[in-house]
């Protein structure tokens, strides 16, 4: 061809007859594989930088025959519908650059735990013209079956250096992650450069998962035992992993033996596939508790807690008056209250405790009261769980009897001797002499009297009050003066 042709960089050529079999190529990158027909118009037209193949476009760019067979343009810049005329020529551009690549090894681990990270290498040699590096189309490793996939992870690894020549080796080492359903599955590798082409030697090879027990323990536990304090609610939040969650509970009034098969009393082992558990428990007792989540691999680490049941109130009672009422006190008698731990013995309105702590009979006897005073009565059974109130009782309590102490110092005497009265009066309002006396007295006192006749004088004294009267009497002896045994002399 003379150069005439060869320096042309625009030729159009409007030939029309047979020209039915077209291959359009569009803005092709560098390194495009084009596969074009040969025996349309044998015309090639090669400027100084590029190979001009000509049908009803132009392409420009470089061309050339790489070695798998394929005519690949190198540098285009530029395409419209065209259709290659001839054999694939070399022109002045890069001419034969082509990637292409071999496996050499591929290092990791046999198996994984699913979800875990490890550390792997893939080593590949650059058996292409082209040089690798991390251009506007870098190149790169890239993952596969299927292509592109993120199984591990990641699906790019990009060059840990640059440039790779031909004929270099390069080692990607990247971490990556297994999935986290066990299997087993395939860890396959290429070169690709972006934008361009996948290329090269697929490094292929496959990787066991397996399960693991989970990894963490189970978090935001909480425990509830309200009254009457016979179940306990356990819950918790899902661990990542776990099929069954192995539940742990230990009545703190016993030790711990580990043996599920052998509980000791009060002690449980539910297992469940739900993040919640429901335990029967004993009111008042208190419990460590703690969960393992697991699967067929095992359980992971455990969390725990503690809680105290709740214990109900004291169960319903009455209460009733323990005997006759006196002025000075109450006798109280009520019937057991289910649960009590004790009871108060509540008088009056607003109520008083007036109980002797910690008190647990079912009997009291109030000596703390006044003659003529109504009296409220409750009783209040008390336990943890909260208090109940007996029904009430009004007492009103009746005036006490009168009583007098009267007495008389010295109870015998001389004829014209003295002695003292004295007396003392309880619940009285007045008293009144009789008998070797009169008249009114005060309620209490003392007085001299001189008794006569002989042999004997009795002084009486009553004293009265509103709950009646009382009447004392004393007696005083008296001796009459003996005249001496005088002898009439006379004188003779």
């Amino acid at each position: 061809m003379n150069s005439f042709f060869r320096n042309k960089i625009l030729v159009s050529i409007f030939i029309i007859s047979a020209l039915f079999y077209f291959v359009p190529i569009r803005s092709a990158h560098a390194g495009t594989v084009v596969t074009l027909p040969l025996t349309i118009v044998n015309v090639v037209l090669n400027a100084p930088t590029a190979i001009l193949e000509i049908g009803l476009g132009v392409v420009t760019g470089n061309s050339f025959l790489s070695s798998d067979g394929n005519c690949r343009l190198d540098n285009v810049s530029s395409t419209f519908f065209a259709i290659y005329a001839g054999e694939c020529s070399s022109g002045s551009g890069s001419g034969n650059v082509f990637n292409n690549a071999s496996c050499l090894n591929i290092s990791k681990p046999a198996s994984i735990g699913a979800g875990q990270q490890f550390f792997a290498n893939v080593t590949m040699q650059n058996t292409g013209t082209k040089v690798w590096n991390s251009d506007a189309s870098p190149h790169a490793l890239g993952s596969q079956n299927p292509q592109d996939n993120g199984t591990w992870g990641l699906g790019r690894v990009g060059l840990p250096t640059e440039p790779i020549s031909p004929g270099q080796n390069v080692t990607f080492g990247f971490t990556a992650t297994a999935p986290t359903v066990p299997g087993t599955y395939p860890f396959d590798w290429k070169m690709v450069e972006d934008y361009v082409e996948w290329f090269g030697q697929t490094c292929q090879s496959t990787m066991v998962v397996n399960l693991l027990p989970p990894s963490s323990a189970p978090s935001n536990l909480s425990a509830s035992c309200p009254s009457p304090g016979n179940s306990a609610a356990l819950s918790w939040s899902p661990v990542a992993g776990a099929t069954i969650y192995a539940v742990r509970v230990n009545n703190l009034a016993n030790g711990w033996n580990g043996d599920c098969n052998n509980p000791l009393p009060g002690d449980s082992c539910p297992d469940t596939s739900a993040t919640s558990q429901t335990i029967a428990t004993s009111p008042g007792a208190s419990y460590d508790w703690w969960v393992h989540g697991c699967n067929s691999a095992g359980c992971g680490p455990a969390t725990g807690g503690n809680f105290t049941c709740s214990v109900p109130p004291p169960g319903n009672f009455n209460l009733n008056l323990g005997g006759s009422v006196a002025c000075n006190y109450v006798p109280l008698s009520w019937t057991s209250s289910s649960g009590a731990l004790a009871y108060r013995i509540l008088r009056g309105s607003p109520r008083v405790d007036i109980t002797p702590y910690p008190y647990t009979a079912l009997n009291f006897t109030d000596s703390t009261v006044s003659q003529n005073i109504t009296y409220p009565y409750q009783i209040e059974a008390y336990n943890s769980g909260g208090t109940n109130r007996s029904n009430t009782i009004t007492i009103t309590t009746p005036y006490c009897p009168p009583t007098v102490n009267f007495s008389s110092n010295p109870t015998s005497i001389f004829q014209g001797q003295s002695s003292t009265l004295t007396w003392i009066s309880t619940y009285t309002a007045s008293c009144l002499a009789s008998g070797a006396w009169s008249g009114s007295k005060p309620t209490s006192g003392s007085e001299v009297v001189v008794p006569l006749p002989p042999p004997s004088v009795t002084y009486t004294l009553t004293c009265s009050g509103p709950g009646g009267s009382d009447t004392k009497s004393v007696t005083i002896n008296i001796a009459p003066l003996a005249l001496p045994d005088w002898k009439e002399v006379i004188p003779r």
